[in-house]
């Protein structure tokens, strides 16, 4: 009987403890107070702190890091964690140390602005590392110089690459175009190789153009529906040929007064609607021959003009076909 009531006591005792146990637990937290006085110990603990960082249960969201706790500093990091435990991260706590310099990108080009500095973690949309944009306000443009190497044979989209102008080391050939503008071209402002538009229909204009300022070959021009070459108005040379033919709304070749020499030769054919030769007033030099056929609105007395402005020309002359009456 003795024995019995000393098993049930046990069992009580044990019961108590589990209970105890299972509440230390739950709090995560133990009662260091002095066991003689009752204060309060300076360091706190707890039954599971698996980082010992001396933080768990409601002060604690990852115990696995020290460096995450109640109080801890926030701080920059790639992981982005959220060291104070106040349910905000990096950016988003006004509390965070370690940010770096990084700049508006407003045309959200992935080049920023070196005028627009931010102190921030990460980058974001319109927030970015780099600060070598030198205009913020166009997302084709954000540095200066450019060279394209190689020959643009019609897949001319990506010749500017960012770029305010572009030295092409090589020849642009466009033919059988679909594009009615040139606009993705308006960075080039030199081709040390040739200029050939040929058989694109739908082109009324160069439009797009505007900054060439140096061909270093040949100028073909045959075969479109071009009304307007004014924008070639920055050559002052073409070191090859000049070919402008099948051409039949060109009415006059404005846009051409600055060239003043052609080192090769000149060809003026089957330009239906071309009546003068104003556009080569400038044109003081021609290499090679000249040549003028089938332009129906052109006159003779063109062609003498053109002869006397010329010094030293000693090519051939051909002159055909063209049917225009001089006023």
């Amino acid at each position: 009987m003795v024995g019995l009531l000393v098993g049930l006591v046990l069992l009580l005792l044990c019961v108590l403890l589990f209970a105890a146990l299972i509440s230390s637990l739950s709090s995560c937290s133990l009662d260091l107070s002095d066991p003689d006085t009752g204060a309060p110990q300076e360091q706190g603990g707890c039954l599971f702190d698996v980082d010992d960082d001396g933080f768990c249960g409601d002060d604690e969201c990852d115990d696995f890091n020290a460096s995450i706790h109640v109080g801890a500093q926030e701080v920059c990091d790639a992981d982005e964690r959220d060291e104070d435990c106040d349910g905000l991260r990096d950016d988003d706590d006004p509390s965070a140390t370690g940010q770096s310099t990084l700049y508006l990108d407003a045309d959200l080009d992935g080049y920023g602005d070196a005028s627009q500095p931010f102190q921030r973690c990460h980058p974001s949309r319109g927030i970015t590392r780099d600060d070598t944009d030198i205009d913020d306000s166009d997302s084709r443009v954000w540095t200066e110089d450019g060279v394209y190497t190689g020959d643009v044979t019609g897949d001319y989209n990506t010749v500017c690459q960012g770029a305010r102008s572009v030295t092409v080391i090589g020849s642009i050939l466009l033919s059988n175009g679909s594009e009615v503008k040139l606009s993705h071209l308006a960075c080039v402002v030199s081709i040390t190789g040739d200029l050939g538009i040929v058989e694109t229909r739908r082109l009324t204009s160069l439009e797009g153009l505007e900054q060439l300022g140096a061909v270093g070959g040949s100028l073909t021009l045959q075969g479109t529906a071009l009304t307007d070459i004014s924008a070639l108005s920055g050559l002052t040379e073409i070191p090859g040929d000049l070919i402008i033919a099948d051409n039949p709304a060109l009415a006059s070749l404005a846009g051409l007064e600055g060239v003043a020499a052609i080192g090769g030769s000149l060809t003026l054919a089957d330009n239906a609607a071309l009546s003068s030769l104003d556009g080569l007033a400038g044109l003081t030099a021609v290499e090679g021959d000249i040549t003028a056929t089938g332009n129906l609105l052109l006159c003779d007395q063109a062609k003498d003009a053109l002869l006397a402005q010329l010094t030293g020309f000693d090519g051939l002359a051909v002159w055909e076909g063209n049917a225009g009456v001089c006023p």
